[in-house]
């Protein structure tokens, strides 16, 4: 009896010893890239000017519970929720002194939070973007380093060492993109109402599960209905008649779109051209090449719900001015190709 039971212990041992060591190894990497997220983010945080900002003003004030701004920035809410929610336990890191007053020292303190926020967020999003990669197929490595390409951008450096929501919205993407990869659509189903209140960036991507018909499932309507429901109730409950400025949905997108034929005109211009490349900066170039390389070899097949970002990144371009953070909505699709360029090359030499 006791010669069948040792082998069951040991057979225990080992499953929980390999399981253990999983989680560790899953959890030394997400700390590696929650270390690069506030190390390249610091400076960003530390010589930030609220004073000169637009967008980061209106967050600020949005955690503080004035939801008095800018429209379109009002509905933008979970973010400056969570600063606010983390605000009486972490709130105090830095106090008044002989160079800081007390109001200042509670702007330093709430920037410091939505500091520590967007950084766990991204690191989150590298971790994720990490595993996507892997599960293309390109190779442990090659994750790793899709992980630190996402950190390393300068649209992810600012919008996480700054009062800004852009963090959630990258976040949702790399899931939105995980669950189709692995046709999750349950999972999908759930991330659908999390994204329409992110970002309002995010809301058409809801529909675009539907275009293969292997994602027409019910639990993907009945999430569309619900996000959608969800949305209309939480902007009827943020929207006040009494705010110096109201503007709905269809008024933003008009608004924005008055002036997307002289933005395309602007991207040809040298001013234009730097803002659409400086979110991925020379990832551009090699994502480039690994496309190129993969319409022969076929290393990398992404569903059209994925591929989609690339040019639904390059309209939403056009209603803004920072072009370069509108495209790096696209870094699902153009991460992994730059990196299938450089793991190609690289076994390439190796067979030399």
């Amino acid at each position: 009896m006791t010669d069948k039971i040792k082998p069951n212990l040991n057979n225990k041992i080992d499953f929980y010893k390999s399981v253990n060591r999983k989680y560790i190894k899953n959890i030394i990497i997400f700390l590696l890239y929650l270390y690069l997220s506030l190390s390249t983010s610091f400076h960003v945080f530390k010589d930030f000017n609220i004073e000169t900002s637009v967008d980061p003003k209106s967050y600020m004030q949005m955690a503080n519970g004035n939801y008095n701004v800018n429209p379109t920035h009002r509905y933008r809410f979970i973010i400056p929720r969570t600063v606010s929610f983390l605000r009486p336990y972490f709130g105090n890191v830095y106090n008044p002194n002989s160079v800081i007053d007390e109001t200042k020292a509670k702007e330093i303190n709430d920037r410091f939070l939505f500091f520590i926020v967007n950084s766990i967020i991204s690191a989150s999003t590298a971790y994720l973007t990490s595993k996507y990669i892997t599960n293309l197929g390109i190779g442990y490595l090659g994750g790793l380093i899709g992980g630190v390409f996402f950190l390393l951008s300068r649209v992810v450096i600012i919008s996480t060492g700054t009062p800004l929501i852009d963090s959630l919205q990258y976040l949702c993407l790399i899931l939105y993109s995980i669950f189709i990869l692995n046709n999750q659509f349950n999972k999908l189903s759930f991330l659908f109402p999390l994204m329409v209140l992110s970002k309002e960036t995010l809301i058409p991507l809801i529909f675009a599960p539907l275009i293969k018909k292997e994602s027409r499932k019910k639990s993907i309507f009945i999430s569309i209905i619900l996000s959608l429901l969800i949305l209309i109730i939480v902007r009827s409950i943020l929207y006040e008649s009494g705010y110096e400025s109201n503007i709905n949905l269809y008024q933003n997108l008009l608004d924005h779109g008055l002036y997307s034929l002289e933005r395309f005109k602007r991207l040809f211009t040298f001013k234009g051209i730097y803002r659409a490349i400086y979110s991925y900066g020379f990832i551009w170039f090699l994502s480039l090449l690994g496309y190129l390389i993969n319409r022969s070899k076929r290393g990398i097949n992404l569903p059209r719900s994925i591929n989609i970002l690339i040019p639904y990144s390059f309209l939403l371009s056009l209603l803004v001015n920072d072009t370069g953070r509108m495209l790096y909505i696209a870094f699902p699709v153009i991460i992994p190709f730059s990196i299938y360029f450089i793991v190609k090359q690289t076994s390439n030499e190796m067979k030399f």
